[in-house]
């Protein structure tokens, strides 16, 4: 208090007794504080030492963070990748690849698919109105995969010796081949020999050109080999200009269920039972593709399904349905189901479809019974060719009856189809009529193409149904009276969708997002249908989930084959809805659209048609430019332009994905446009071996990236060569030895840190990070001891001599106890024995960073570490002093006002005698007053 200041007396100095009460005051005051003064420096060293000890803390928490790096495995698993040639090959580490020297061969980069226009004379002609529509995926001629052929084995990839007549041979190298196109084209581009592979009906024809009779037309494997045979082509030695192969194309018990009808699969019922038989006798049955069987009971329950995958799986389980009175069996031509009555009776023999199931005609069973014999329908595709069921949608083209046609020169004649199975017995039997005119497949591979070779133009070319009931030349697209060589038939609407077909191959090979959606029928009820968390991989298995779990909904292939079409069957009021959830998954699929009112069953009600072909419709007025706008607004993965070649201006499609998938087949009605391919869509092929390997493995990728083919390695096609590139893996260090530096520059941070808390300094001033403000606390010495001796000492139980840290070059200093690192001699130890290094640090229980993360838990980082008890030690000691503080501030205060009340008080009572004094001396003698004037 610099003033007393009590009552109407405001002054440091006594007003009447003229004494310095504030000086006073202050010395007693100061008197009484050395007590508090005293408590109060003791609590600031404590606080200086919980700052210190909470910065140590801080560089043990760093110096723990840098040992547990040393811990990871990861550290020991870096390797340095090279390749010879990356201007070929291209390698990245995308894990732990094994070291050592790979060999690669670029056999074929990815290739996106195009197809150009005809040639316009700018980029704003009009094309003329009509609709252009595309896709991805096949044509009808399709070609079988070679893992087909032969019953399901496949081929064998090797080479072939081919000798043609004028006897010159070559040996064909078919290693690579992935389609039995790529065979032929192997066989064609031979300039050796002069000798032209074709496929014809199931088989390959081969033809010599020489016209010479020096040898034999001759094939023969190589050595020990076995492709030859395995393509039909083995022991042809014939005297001929051509000689047919054997057939290719056959079912066996190893046939897959997803290679049946053209690959589009049989939609098994994976809930019920797929058909009924009713034998002749009257005995009736069931047969379900896909069993379920459940052991255990409530909460233990456990079921299993048993589906068939194979077409062996399917005779077996007929058989097995009652094999005393029901057979089933591969045709003997190999290309159908026969299934036989093995009773007598007046009864039919028939098979019926159960719970809107359609496995019978997948299986091409849906037929009438002869003689207590159902001879299926054929269900493998040809060697390159579709199956006529697979048409129309996947309904087929119904029954063909007769053509009739008239060449150009007026010649007629009536080609009967009833026999044609595939579209290619169509063209055979048209080519085969000996009129001069010819059948293949048109320029889009959507349908056919009829041409008049006879040179002729005396009359039309005319195309018409020979038998009236059957419209034969209607259902093939051909109908045609024109005063032109050739007729391209309409798109005959390939089924391109079904139960197999694979998520990951849709649009354009950029697949289907596994994520969720909801749908909503009419009478509100909301199902969510979530791929994420099932086991869905194709087409058939999204069906399946949705059937499963929506009441009111129902998911199958479409009419036209190209997606799936939701069927509302709970007939309310509201709208059929499809919502996308977080990803993109019905958009994928395409049901993101409105529904529309269709017949199903004879009922209308509300679809939503999920077809993966894309419409545009072209007005009178739209030129090249106006299409590509319309294209690409789409957004359908094709991207369109406008490319000027020299010779005119064109339309271009290109898929936005590269890959076999993205094949684009482009259809236009109409217009004046039509299509050609540009560029084959193809996956990237890539041959290569392992250290060591004596035979290289061939394998196929959508894009030129192939990843997991060698563990820990992203392979990447740079570009085709026939040339092997070498890739080498060596092991790198480099992260391990960063590592180490960092854990040796934070041991070091930590002790000048401490060091700075405990030397004894006799210059210090008192700041808190430069004394010995530490120096003699025994938490702070046992912190010190304990890691020195962890990093100085010997570590048991580890691999081969390593036993402290100086084996893998950490040094420690007795004198200074600092850290110092060789790389050189941690090189060496990873030389010597990697193995034995990566268990030093790494090991779990003796390993360098499991033992230093136990010892800085125990010293700093748990509740009841050495550090926290200390931290709280301090602080519980820092919250008592503070409370004893503030009760003597408050003492003190209270005295201090005391003091200044007695000197007001005393102040006071020297005013009043002052007063008094003065009123004494006033006082004088009372006399006489007579006796005052007399004297």
């Amino acid at each position: 208090m610099s003033t007393m200041s009590l009552g109407t007396i405001s002054s440091s100095t006594g007003l009447i007794s003229g004494i310095d009460y504030e000086t006073l005051v202050t010395n007693l005051m100061k008197l009484a504080s050395t007590r508090k003064t005293l408590l109060s420096n003791a609590t600031d060293k404590l606080t200086e030492k919980k700052t210190a000890y909470t910065k140590i803390q801080a560089n043990l928490a760093t110096l723990q963070y840098s040992t547990n790096s040393l811990g990871k495995s990861s550290l020991f698993e870096s390797a340095n990748v090279t390749s010879s040639n990356a201007s070929v090959i291209k390698l990245a580490a995308n894990g732990s690849p094994t070291t050592g020297t790979y060999k690669f061969v670029a056999v074929q980069e990815a290739q996106a698919g195009q197809v150009q226009s005809g040639s316009y004379s700018s980029s704003t002609s009009t094309v003329g109105s009509g609709t252009l529509t595309f896709r991805f995926g096949d044509t009808v001629a399709k070609t079988a995969s070679l893992s087909s052929l032969n019953g399901g084995v496949g081929i064998t990839k090797g080479s072939i010796r081919i000798t043609d007549r004028s006897g010159a041979s070559a040996d064909v190298d078919l290693s690579n081949v992935q389609t039995l196109n790529d065979v032929l084209t192997a066989i064609n581009n031979n300039t050796t020999i002069d000798v032209t592979a074709a496929i014809e009906g199931d088989h390959i024809t081969l033809t010599d050109n020489t016209g010479e009779t020096k040898s034999n037309l001759i094939v023969k494997d190589i050595k020990s080999g076995s492709t030859a045979s395995s393509l039909g082509l083995a022991g042809i030695n014939v005297a001929t200009s051509t000689a047919d192969g054997s057939d290719l194309i056959s079912l066996s018990k190893n046939t897959s269920l997803s290679d049946l009808n053209d690959g589009m699969g049989v939609a098994v019922n994976t809930a019920l039972a797929d058909f009924s038989y009713t034998l002749r006798d009257g005995t009736t049955g069931t047969i379900d593709l896909s069993p379920a069987t459940t052991t255990g009971s409530g909460n233990s329950a456990v079921t299993t399904v048993d589906a068939d995958t194979t077409l062996g799986d399917v005779v077996d389980r007929i058989n097995a349905a009652n094999s005393s009175k029901l057979s089933a069996s591969i045709s003997s031509d190999g290309k159908r189901i026969v299934i036989t009555d093995l009773t007598s009776g007046s009864g039919d023999f028939k098979l019926t479809e159960l719970s809107g199931s359609t496995v019978l005609q997948d299986l091409g069973l849906n037929k009438t019974s002869e003689e207590g014999v159902i001879t299926g329908d054929r269900i493998i595709g040809g060697a390159n060719s579709v199956l006529l069921s697979s048409l129309n949608g996947g309904a087929g083209l119904g029954d063909l009856g007769q053509l009739k046609i008239t060449n150009r020169s007026g010649e007629k004649a009536t080609v009967d189809l009833s026999g044609a199975e595939t579209l290619d017995d169509v063209a055979s039997l048209i080519n085969n009529a000996g009129l001069g005119v010819s059948a293949s497949i048109n320029d889009p591979g959507t349908g056919l193409k009829i041409t008049d070779t006879t040179g002729t133009d005396a009359r039309n070319l005319i195309i018409a149904d020979g038998d009236d009931g059957l419209k034969t030349a209607t259902a093939l697209g051909i109908t045609a009276n024109v005063a032109a060589n050739s007729v391209t038939g309409g798109d005959l609407k390939l089924q391109v969708v079904g139960v197999s077909t694979n998520l990951s191959s849709l649009n354009g090979g950029a697949g289907v997002a596994k994520s969720s959606f909801s749908i909503t029928d009419s009478k509100g009820s909301k199902t969510t249908i979530d791929l994420s968390g099932n086991a869905v991989s194709t087409i058939g298995d999204v069906i399946n989930l949705i059937n499963l779990k929506a009441t009111g909904v129902t998911a199958s292939i479409n009419s036209t084959g190209d997606g799936i079409q939701l069927v509302d069957k709970a007939g309310g009021s509201s709208t059929l809805s499809v919502k996308e959830g977080s990803g993109t998954t019905a958009e994928d699929l395409h049901l993101t659209g409105f529904p529309t009112t269709k017949t199903v069953n004879g009922t209308s009600t509300q679809v939503i048609d999920g077809a993966v072909t894309q419409s545009v419709t072209i007005d009178s007025t739209d030129t090249l430019d106006a299409l590509v706008t319309k294209i690409n607004k789409l957004g359908a993965g094709v991207t369109a332009s406008v490319n000027n070649d020299g010779g005119g201006y064109r339309l271009v499609l290109e898929s936005d994905n590269t890959g076999a998938a993205s094949k684009l087949v482009v259809n236009s009605t109409g217009s004046g446009l039509s299509f050609s391919t540009l560029v084959d869509a193809q996956d990237a092929i890539l041959k290569y071996s392992v250290s060591g390997a004596s035979s290289m493995k061939t394998v196929t990728s959508s894009s030129n990236t192939f990843s997991g083919v060698v563990e820990g390695l992203d392979v990447t096609i740079a570009s085709a060569s026939t040339s092997a590139v070498t890739g080498t893996v060596t092991e790198d260090y480099s992260n391990l030895q960063t590592a180490v530096k960092s854990f040796v520059s934070y041991y070091n941070s930590y002790l000048d840190t401490m060091s700075g808390y405990t030397t004894y300094n006799s210059t210090t001033t008192g700041t808190a990070n430069a004394t010995d403000l530490l120096l003699g606390d025994s938490t702070a010495f046992l912190i010190e001891s304990r890691l020195s001796n962890l990093v100085s000492g010997r570590f048991t139980n580890t691999q081969g001599d390593l036993q402290g840290l100086a084996n893998v070059g950490i040094s420690f200093d007795q004198s200074t106890g600092q850290l110092t690192f060789d790389s050189t001699v941690l090189e060496s130890a990873l030389d010597s024995n990697s193995s034995a290094v990566e268990n030093f640090f790494t090991n779990s229980i003796t390993g360098f960073s499991a033992k230093f993360s136990d010892m800085i838990d125990s010293l700093s980082e748990s509740d009841s570490s050495l550090i926290s008890t200390k931290i709280s030690g301090l602080e519980d000691t820092v919250s008592t002093n503070t409370a004893k503080m503030t009760a003597m501030q408050k003492s003190l205060d209270a005295q201090e006002t005391r003091l200044y009340t007695q000197m007001y008080h005393l102040e006071t009572t020297i005013s009043s005698l002052q007063k008094n004094l003065k009123a004494l001396d006033s006082i004088s003698w009372i006399t006489d007053s007579k006796s005052s004037s007399s004297s």
